[in-house]
């Protein structure tokens, strides 16, 4: 028994300071600690640690991160990492975004947030069945892995995409804009908020009744009766609980098109719309 105790001592007094390779990953790791940098760092130090941030450190390596057994939530983003090590077992958070790295080591099972956009990823390894929100905008992705029934904010854009998985049925969340996109998949039922502009899109498909916020600009949609202006149309009268129809909708159309050419024409020409109208200086355009 004390042959047992000892060992267990022995190891939790163990020196593992040279294990942070990294200056300013060590930095960080003292500041977090409150020891002074002449100071050993021993496990017993980080061992316990739950959450560890070290953001916009210049940090490239992030060896020692091993020793953090207990972390859940991690953010190491802003950095100059082109990689990461074996990942802490129980982490439930992760952003490592804006660093320069290439590929993700295997997800731990209990991760429910991922964060690594703006990196040079070309592929996502599994992703954990209970994860929530999924953010890997501005990579070299030309495929998404399957995507759990449990992510409700999916964000994609700027990749390279060139087939979609099945999009899951609790989406609330999903931004794919920027990506030369010429057809977008089947909506989830329960989406809320669809962010799909500077693609390449000549229609929409299917838009679900719960939808509250669509972002489309530069599109080249072409004339049909499902323009996202004649859903603006559709959901104010839904708001104001007054019935439509698609011949309402049609008749509309024209006025609804020349609308859009208004708005888009005072985007580019910093035109001032008030209750007297739309105007650039003095010139009145509507």
């Amino acid at each position: 028994m004390r042959t047992v105790k000892q060992s267990s001592d022995t190891a939790e007094r163990m020196d593992i300071t040279a294990a942070f390779t990294d200056p300013r990953f060590l930095e960080r790791v003292y500041n977090v600690i409150g020891k002074n940098t002449h100071m050993p760092i021993h496990l017993t130090d980080v061992d316990k640690i739950e959450s560890l941030k070290c953001m916009n450190y210049g940090i490239k390596s992030l060896s020692g991160l091993e020793y953090f057994i207990s972390l859940k939530r991690f953010d190491c983003s802003g950095n100059k990492l082109m990689e990461l090590p074996e990942l802490p077992r129980g982490l439930v958070m992760l952003n490592c975004s804006g660093n320069s790295i290439k590929s993700l080591p295997p997800l731990p099972s209990r991760l429910a947030r991922l964060d690594c956009c703006d990196n040079h990823i070309t592929e996502i390894p599994e992703l954990s069945p209970g994860l929530i929100i999924l953010d890997c905008a501005g990579n070299r992705l030309s495929a998404l892995p399957s995507l759990p029934e449990s992510i409700n904010i999916l964000s994609c854009g700027g990749n390279e995409l060139e087939e979609w998985p099945h999009l899951p049925s609790g989406l609330v969340m999903f931004f794919c804009s920027n990506m030369m996109l010429t057809e977008l998949p089947p909506l989830p039922t329960k989406l809320k908020v669809l962010n799909c502009y500077d693609n390449l899109l000549t229609e929409l498909p299917a838009l679900p009744s719960t939808l509250k916020d669509l972002a489309y600009h530069g599109n080249p949609f072409i004339k049909t009766a499902l323009h996202p202006l004649n859903y603006s149309l559709h959901e104010l009268m839904r708001k104001l609980k007054l019935r439509i129809t698609t011949a309402d909708i049609e008749a509309c159309e024209p006025i609804l098109i020349r609308l859009n050419e208004i708005i888009r024409s005072s985007a580019k020409t910093g035109a001032i719309c008030d209750g007297k109208g739309c105007r650039t200086g003095t010139r009145r355009i509507l």
